[in-house]
């Protein structure tokens, strides 16, 4: 009987000795594509007017808001520096 477990043991170790040499590990950290983030700033912004024109200097990146004047729209849909995405049903 303890040869059997012994041998048993033995195929179990050569097993996990040569998945861990074989197989290629998934725990290696991935290398991220694009810039590393080192700081995120938030600011409130509740002048509509002024968020086209930060945007294409470079000041602000992103507005998470609908733009509701007709001349904001015009001017994000004519800049080549703003990208809109178009979301139906929201205020």
């Amino acid at each position: 009987m303890r040869r059997y477990l012994s041998r048993k043991l033995t195929v179990l170790a050569l097993l996990i000795a040569v998945s861990l040499l074989v197989l290629p590990p998934s725990a290696y950290a991935q290398i991220p594509r694009g810039p590393w983030v080192d700081t995120i700033v938030l600011f409130p912004m509740s002048d509509e007017d002024k968020v086209v024109s930060l945007i294409e200097t470079g000041k602000m990146h992103i507005w998470l808001y609908n733009l509701r004047k007709l001349e904001n729209i015009r001017a994000a849909v004519a800049s080549p520096k703003v990208s809109l995405l178009k979301t139906y049903g929201s205020l």
